[in-house]
Parts: structure tokens; C-alpha cells; sequence
């Protein structure tokens, strides 16, 4: 099933319900990577950090579909700071 444009109306009414739901943000984003609209995905994955800027999962999927960009090193370095553990005092 490549229903992409049938799960972006899904997943559009998904944000009419719950505009704070990160994983649906990342969902519409890879989306419109599928589609080649980086603009449009660029401002899900932020909208998805608005939520929560410590979510290691949107910084991982933006590093993805960034890779040609040179700020995906950026996202890529924030990732890795997220999931390191931290040392304890």
C-alpha cells in the first residue's frame, strides 16, 4: 500500500484532533519527503519540535531527509547528544 496522499488526509485529521502528537508531525514530514516538498516537510519537523525540542526521533528523521543539506550534521550532532548518556555528578 502507497497510499500516500489518502494517508496525508488521515493523518491531517489526525492533527485536527491533536495538534501536539510528534509522531504524527514526523509521519506528515516523511511524507512530504516522498513527495519532494522539503519546505513542507522542514515546517512539520519543526512544528514536531515545538512540542518537544529533546526528541531525539524528529532530529533523527530531519538528519535523514537532510542528508544533501549541510545543517543535517547539525541535527545529526543534536541527536547523538540526546541519546548519550549523560554523565552523572
Amino acid at each position: 500500500m502507497n497510499d500516500t496522499n489518502g494517508a496525508k488526509e488521515d493523518f491531517t485529521q489526525a492533527l485536527e484532533a491533536n495538534t501536539a502528537s510528534i509522531h504524527t508531525w514526523l509521519k506528515m514530514a516523511n511524507i512530504h519527503l516522498d513527495h519532494s516538498n522539503i519546505e513542507e516537510s522542514l515546517n512539520c519537523f519543526e512544528q514536531a519540535l515545538s512540542y518537544d525540542p529533546k526528541d531525539a526521533d524528529v532530529y533523527f528523521h530531519r538528519g535523514q531527509g537532510r542528508v544533501s543539506n549541510p545543517d543535517s550534521g547539525w541535527d545529526l550532532n543534536r541527536l547523538h547528544s540526546l541519546i548519550r548518556p549523560q554523565p552523572t555528578r
